[in-house]
């Protein structure tokens, strides 16, 4: 089929729900690639944040070859070697306790948002102006883009508050008795790349600890490498309670997953929340993968000197 024929596919079958460019990409090496006609490109998406080591990198295929070989899926029912690995390597490098597995940023933050809920017996969550922390209807609601709410604001949880970013006087103002937690992305990525001032992110975790809330990073656009290290938050000196992670975690394929303090992480028990794909041995596999190629690849080096 030609590109016109396979893009009428999707005018004809599929729900409609994102405006593509008008081209059927084919395969990729590095930083480019090219469409079914042979056209080459320079990607400047990288799966919108997610291929953090380009296309086709010889060990994250290898990885991704030799797990298909062995298991792909088996659910959270047993235990797998990569993932296991992966927990206490992850654990290890960021300083946090515990981590949970889900499959996507959207899902991470949802349960994110339900262990804070859990852990404090409170009910309202404070978010930014502009974030993006997912498309579920929690997720949705701590986003803070009025025209995303709107469609759906008849079952938006309540509970939620928005307010400006890099605004600590905004922050305080918001916090009440009934505040389980505070989620940020520590640099802005679909409300325009917006930076905070040095002190907005400390200020924050200050707020945190001195009323008992629960300080969430949201690391899904920001972490594995995109800012110069291995996570954003490092570069303002702070040590949240629970980072949301995804994206890049897998180097493309879906994976996302929760780092918590001991602390709030014990607030969950068997029951509380689960998964069925989350932290299987192919995603797994690949999540070892990319962090093989950070550690022996210099690969932050390269992103500071790019």
């Amino acid at each position: 089929m030609n590109t016109q024929e396979l893009i009428k596919i999707e005018d004809d079958y599929f729900i409609n729900t994102f405006t593509r460019q008008p081209i059927v990409l084919d395969h990729g090496e590095g930083v480019k690639v090219w469409d079914i006609d042979g056209n080459e490109y320079l990607d400047m998406f990288a799966g919108i944040a997610v291929n953090c080591l380009g296309h086709n990198h010889p060990k994250l295929v290898k990885a991704i070859q030799d797990q298909a070989e062995k298991l792909i899926h088996i659910s959270s029912i047993y235990y797998n070697e990569p993932a296991l690995i992966y927990a206490k390597r992850l654990v290890d490098k960021t300083g946090f306790d515990r981590i949970f597995y889900a499959n996507s940023g959207a899902e991470a933050n949802e349960g994110a948002i339900k262990l804070a809920v859990k852990y404090t017996g409170k009910s309202e969550v404070i978010s930014t102006v502009e974030s993006f922390h997912g498309r579920t209807i929690m997720t949705l609601a701590a986003t803070g883009h009025e025209h995303y709410h709107e469609p759906f604001k008849c079952i938006l949880p309540k509970g939620f508050i928005n307010v400006p970013y890099n605004d600590l006087e905004a922050i305080k103002e918001a916090v009440t008795e009934n505040t389980a937690a505070i989620i940020v992305e520590p640099i802005q990525g679909e409300g325009g790349v917006n930076v905070p001032d040095i002190e907005y992110l400390k200020g924050i975790e200050k707020i945190c600890k001195e009323n008992d809330i629960v300080f969430i990073v949201d690391e899904v656009q920001t972490g594995f490498g995109r800012c110069g290290t291995l996570f954003a938050h490092e570069l303002f000196d702070v040590k949240p309670d629970i980072m949301t992670m995804a994206k890049g975690i897998g180097g493309g394929v879906p994976m996302g997953g929760i780092l918590a303090t001991e602390k709030v992480a014990s607030a969950f028990v068997p029951g509380d929340h689960g998964t069925t794909f989350g932290g299987g041995p192919l995603v797994a596999a690949a999540a070892n993968a990319v962090l093989d190629a950070f550690e022996e690849e210099n690969i932050l080096d390269n992103v500071n000197e790019v």
